[in-house]
């Protein structure tokens, strides 16, 4: 597994729905059609590029993280209630295409197989997220990317 690409991403903001969980038991599409898709009408009108976001932040727990499903938005938009807006502060990452149907086994191979032998590591002052372009419906071949925050081993 090779990453499609290498690129830097300034600091942009995601705004939506969070639930924080283990990210190998959270529900995803339950989060994205139980939680995001109820509020899609007020949430996809403040979309910058029309793309949906699956954003990761780090909590002080091991292997537990807050997820946001959700959309690019300018900086200082006005957060409705009971949705959040985090900003993903500028990057380095390697981005790997995924075929929905693979999500999990491309995290695991990014993890376990590219990672470690990459020269590059983890960088942890960033957030990996999921980049679903404009009209994704989350069908098992569609095509999405996941951006891994990286930087060169010392």
């Amino acid at each position: 597994m090779e990453p499609t690409k290498m690129a830097d991403r300034a600091a942009f903001t995601v705004l939506g729905v969070t639930v924080r969980g283990n990210v190998m038991d959270l529900d995803y599409v339950g989060i994205w059609e139980k939680q995001f898709m109820p509020r899609a009408a007020e949430i996809l009108p403040l979309s910058t590029d029309q793309s949906y976001y699956g954003a990761y932040f780090g909590t002080d727990q091991d292997m537990i993280m807050d997820f946001i499903a959700g959309v690019e938005v300018a900086p200082g938009t006005a957060v409705p209630a009971g949705l959040v807006a985090r900003e993903l502060p500028a990057a380095s990452y390697a981005v790997f295409a995924c075929a929905m149907k693979d999500t999990m086994a491309t995290w695991m191979a990014i993890m376990q197989e590219w990672m470690p032998t990459s020269g590059y590591e983890w960088d942890m002052s960033a957030s990996p997220f999921e980049h679903y372009p404009p009209g994704f419906m989350g069908e098992p071949d569609e095509q999405f990317a996941i951006w891994v925050p990286v930087k060169k081993q010392a």
